[in-house]
């Protein structure tokens, strides 16, 4: 249950590091994040993220975007906003995906991602998730650059399941 809401959350916030470097949005700040995931039905699911610049840049570079599962990929920035669309293979669905990322400064995002799936995956033809992230300062002396905390139990962020 804790890896899928870890995928969850860090493949949320994996759409919004896939483009090229040029393209792509900015890296977060290094510190704690605290992550909410929202679907259009269902619970939030939140999680304490801690990173730094090299755990970012490793966290950007696992983007489920990238690789031999994705025949198309197009991102460009609009100002403060990051908008990625892309389609790819999960687990014999095609998923075409679009997401827009509105930054606060360099402490706050929100992303709204739209999926759509054919055939339908886990019964869903559409989704739509919202994320929002927060800077919340210091990581402190409970979590260490690429470890999460979900529902009080902490999870390497880097590991894939």
């Amino acid at each position: 249950m804790l890896r899928a809401i870890l995928i969850g959350l860090l493949g949320g916030c994996a759409l919004l590091a896939c483009a090229d470097a040029d393209e792509g949005p900015p890296p977060r700040k290094p510190g704690l994040w605290e992550m909410t995931m929202t679907p259009e039905a269902g619970a939030s699911k939140s999680m304490r993220l801690c990173v730094d610049e090299a755990t970012e840049a490793q966290m950007m570079a696992l983007g489920p975007t990238k690789g031999e599962n994705c025949k198309s990929h197009q991102a460009h920035r609009e100002g403060a906003t990051f908008v990625m669309d892309s389609v790819c293979e999960i687990m014999g669905s095609e998923q075409t995906s679009h997401s827009v990322t509105t930054y606060d400064g360099d402490g706050a995002y929100r992303t709204v991602i739209e999926a759509h799936y054919n055939p339908p995956f886990l019964g869903k033809a559409a989704t739509t998730l919202t994320q929002t992230g927060k800077w919340l300062g210091d990581c402190g002396a409970d979590l260490k650059p690429g470890e999460a905390l979900v529902n009080g139990v902490r999870i390497n962020a880097l590991r894939r399941p």
